[in-house]
């Protein structure tokens, strides 16, 4: 298990962070690393709102071994040059030599890697010349053994700079200090406004009808195939329930197969990717996350923010739970339980929520403050 350290604590970085000022600033040369495809999700937003920060101050490049949607790249290319290298996961070598020549080339003082577990090795391994390393794990599924033990001794020993979402993303993978830096929100994008909830609800035929509400990409760690059941025991308790999900994925297609063999797509609304979040989430009654796992969900900070009653499964850190309009529940609990609790939750002032996630530290200046400590900016 890792010692964190806090915003409030950054001063016993110290003798890390002289490593990052004796770089000239304004002069540094920093890559960001995405060891995973970059999409409209969490870990992407997140990644783009820390360059730009980053981009204040230093020169910034991004290297994509996993791929990005195309709006995604454009935005990146607002920001700094683009580098596309062979696929990580199935051309590993091969990655690894050609960001090793990247690094060696452009001569960076800063790498910072965005990712989900201590493969982040891998990456580290090939950037180990540059002198300031950053691991930043946006994750905390539980990894195989053997894996933990080889990559997380690798990457411990290669990482200068720990950083994790949370205090349960770093104590998963790394065995020294890390700093949390959290997963900041604009929130005032997602201040509640009765007019938006009620076109949106309109738009969609849902004047009379009690939403609950997803977000989050169609994969195995969002897991949202358990909604189905949730869904099936939430309309014994009210007909009035309908299931809003907002994303995509690769397990779409077999969502949407599923809800039609148990008869549910007549209260199912598949909004598929969004830009503008906040507005559904003014429409929605209540916010589920049936997780497996996760470091800390930027949906689920979004959420609270626009003062939605949240229910989210135990394979989330309970440092999302920020207001206290949130309840955890055990994935093996039933669907008839998880749709008890679904159900009953009583909607709150909501337009007060935005304010109160962002006087806990949630607003986008926090976020700017601690990775300009990390950078060593003053």
């Amino acid at each position: 298990m890792g010692f964190v350290f806090e915003l409030d604590t950054f001063s016993m970085m110290k003798e890390l962070n002289s490593t990052m000022q004796g770089i000239k600033k304004d002069t540094r040369k920093v890559l960001i690393v995405a060891t995973t495809f970059l999409c409209v999700d969490g870990l992407t937003s997140v990644l783009i709102h820390l360059a730009r920060i980053i981009s204040e101050y230093c020169v910034v490049d991004f290297s994509l071994g996993a791929g990005a949607d195309s709006q995604i790249v454009t935005a990146l290319e607002e920001i700094g040059e683009v580098f596309f290298l062979p696929d990580r996961k199935t051309r590993t070598i091969k990655y690894m030599s050609a960001l090793k020549r990247l690094v060696d080339r452009k001569r960076y003082d800063i790498v910072h890697i965005h990712g989900n577990s201590s493969t982040m090795a891998v990456d580290l391994i090939a950037t180990r010349r540059i002198k300031v390393r950053i691991a930043h794990c946006h994750n905390c599924a539980k990894q195989n053994i053997i894996k933990q033990f080889v990559l997380g001794t690798m990457m411990n020993l290669f990482v200068t700079h720990p950083v994790a979402c949370s205090r349960k993303a770093g104590e998963a993978i790394y065995s020294k200090p890390f700093t949390v830096i959290r997963n900041g929100i604009d929130t005032n994008r997602f201040v509640f406004r009765q007019d938006v909830r009620e076109k949106v609800r309109e738009q969609f035929g849902l004047n009379d009808a009690y939403v609950i509400g997803h977000i989050g990409r169609f994969n195995r760690q969002k897991n949202q195939d358990r909604l189905i059941g949730i869904l099936m025991e939430a309309l014994q308790i009210r007909q009035d329930a309908v299931l809003m999900l907002c994303g995509k994925g690769e397990l779409e297609n077999e969502f949407q197969e599923k809800a039609t063999q148990s008869g549910l797509m007549d209260h199912i609304l598949l909004i598929g990717e969004v830009n503008d979040p906040e507005k559904y989430m003014m429409a929605m009654d209540v916010f589920v996350l049936p997780s497996l796992f996760e470091g800390l969900p930027l949906a689920g900070v979004e959420a609270q923010a626009s003062g939605l009653p949240c229910v989210f499964s135990d394979g989330i850190t309970k440092e999302t739970a920020i207001l206290s309009a949130v309840s955890f529940l055990s994935l093996e609990e039933s669907n008839r339980k998880w749709a008890e609790v679904i159900c009953c939750q009583a909607m709150n002032v909501r337009e007060k929520a935005a304010s109160e996630i962002c006087s806990a530290g949630y607003g986008l200046n926090i976020v700017h403050d601690q990775i300009c400590d990390l950078y060593g900016i003053s």
